[in-house]
């Protein structure tokens, strides 16, 4: 009997790119770093709190993995060397990898924006933005 490839689904995109409906549709576990900075029931963006929000999403990502939950994962990660972890940790637990870029333009970014991301920030993800591929 063949053995099941445990997969790790990464979607990137700007905010408001759909990474998160896009995630939720594959039926597996689904880590949002952005629900860290949900405070009382309300999004709260906080720049000092971004790099605490990502730890502790990546630890939750381990312990699925221990568990052999398939995971997808909803994240900005602009930068190719954002998504290095999360390869670092599909690896240690023998995951397969798949990274999809969900390309939207800043000006759809900003009209979509759920987050109240502020608009030169999503303009300086657009300037920044490295391709998977």
């Amino acid at each position: 009997m063949k053995k099941r490839t445990k997969k790790l689904y990464v979607f990137r995109g700007l905010p408001g790119s759909g990474k998160s409906s896009t995630a939720r549709s594959l039926g597996c576990l689904v880590i949002e770093p952005d629900s860290w900075h949900v405070q009382d029931g309300k999004y709260q963006w906080d720049t000092d709190n971004r790099q605490k929000a990502l730890r502790k999403a990546w630890n939750v990502l381990e312990s699925a993995m221990e568990n052999g939950f398939d995971v997808a994962v909803a994240e900005v990660l602009h930068k190719k060397n954002m998504v290095v972890p999360l390869l670092q940790i599909a690896s240690r637990h023998g995951y397969e990898t798949i990274v999809f870029d969900i390309k939207i333009t800043a000006e759809e970014s900003k009209k979509r924006n759920i987050h109240g991301v502020d608009p030169n920030d999503i303009d300086m993800l657009e300037r920044e933005w490295e391709d998977w591929n």
